[in-house]
């Protein structure tokens, strides 16, 4: 039985909403599609991350939009890695749309996405539309009238909103003795822990900005396991650097980061991505002189996902702590070496992330709550 609200999802860049997502989104409606459509759903005031993952949840099939700016677009492959995390070896639900840009061109930045099937928009935007019907109806095109009229009407649907309302109401209450009685408020706790959160993906998305101004370029797997191996192969002195940071502390250690960041570097396997789920790889090479500098960027496409596990009381603070999944959201492994034995060869590993646990610190100051740091 199928409970998706949507269909599916349109995934796009910003840069082409005006050019072509908007016309494509018309015309897949117009042929009985019911589509997530951000220039639709989002409206002034909404949280876009709380929208965007609900629409994702909701929809079906994930469409990407597929062009020369898709793969600068944080949202868009956050989006699409929300979407590969959906996908089974029986269920598929991505399907590409590649507008003025080849295939060939896609795998420079993801492989996987290159092999897949998908639609090419060169013999206009209604074919496509056509296609991608096609696919997801398995052949049956419906109408929007009878897309409209096909929802069953029962009284199970009402019986379940009255349940809901009531659960609702106990809940209600349930937040009004809580904050009465505390003067402190899960609101607040949630609101705290989201913004953080969006403060630190623009961070993140600034210093993944910045590396692709300096020339960061798509890359896979095999070119780092290539790479790899003819690193290992320098017979040269070695040593490893690490640095962390999660926004409001910075580590750095020439041993071992893993106190920090929670990760444990010994069990990372290139084989894996290191633990990154469908992520996107760039490759930076700079040469100064004989020495070489070679960067890797791992960005996760992921969507970083959190649990209040523990409040507790000390003196006027109260601690909160919050456990995270996908806490790793931009891994930097760059390598400096040089063509010669006697040229130390150094891996530097940065990462920018959250801890799998930390603690929110929040004071009474003059009868409010408020929130003080990251601990």
């Amino acid at each position: 039985m199928n409970t998706y609200e949507y269909d599916a999802f349109l995934s796009f860049a910003v840069e082409d909403k005006i050019q072509v997502a908007n016309e494509l989104h018309h015309k897949l409606e117009e042929k009985g599609l019911k589509v997530w459509y951000s220039g639709r759903e989002l409206i002034i005031g909404s949280s876009i991350q709380d929208k965007v993952r609900e629409g994702l949840d909701k929809s079906q099939f994930g469409i990407l939009l597929i062009t020369s700016n898709y793969f600068k677009a944080t949202w868009a492959l956050k989006e699409m890695g929300v979407l590969w995390g959906k996908e089974r070896s029986d269920k598929k639900v991505i399907i590409p749309v590649f507008h003025d840009i080849t295939p060939e061109e896609v795998g420079k930045f993801d492989p996987a996405l290159s092999e897949r099937w998908g639609v090419r928009t060169d013999k206009g935007l209604d074919l496509a539309a056509e296609q991608i019907v096609k696919h997801i109806r398995g052949g049956e095109t419906k109408t929007l009238e009878e897309t409209e009229t096909d929802k069953p009407d029962t009284g199970l649907k009402k019986i379940v909103s009255i349940a809901l309302a009531i659960i609702c109401l106990v809940l209600l209450s349930f937040a009004v003795w809580y904050y009465t009685r505390t003067g402190f408020s899960d609101e607040l706790i949630m609101a705290t822990i989201e913004e953080r959160i969006e403060s630190f993906e623009q961070t993140v998305e600034q210093e993944r900005a910045e590396l692709i101004k300096f020339g960061a370029t798509g890359t896979d797997q095999q070119a780092v396991l290539s790479f790899l191996e003819r690193f290992q192969d320098l017979d040269s002195q070695y040593r490893n650097y690490y640095f962390f940071t999660n926004g409001y502390q910075d580590w750095e250690f020439e041993k071992n980061v893993s106190p920090a960041s929670g990760v444990d570097f010994d069990a990372w396997r290139l084989s894996d991505d290191y633990g990154f789920k469908h992520p996107v790889i760039s490759e930076l090479s700079i040469s100064s002189g004989n020495r070489k500098d070679v960067s890797f960027i791992y960005f996760n496409t992921q969507p970083v996902s959190f649990e209040v596990i523990s409040e507790h009381e000390e003196g006027d603070r109260m601690i909160v702590t919050v456990a995270y999944e996908q806490a790793i959201r931009l891994a930097n492994f760059h390598f400096e070496y040089g063509p010669q034995t006697s040229y130390r060869k150094h891996t530097t590993y940065s990462l920018f992330g959250f801890r799998p646990e930390e603690e929110y610190v929040f004071e009474e100051k003059r009868g409010k709550w408020q929130f003080v740091t990251v601990q």
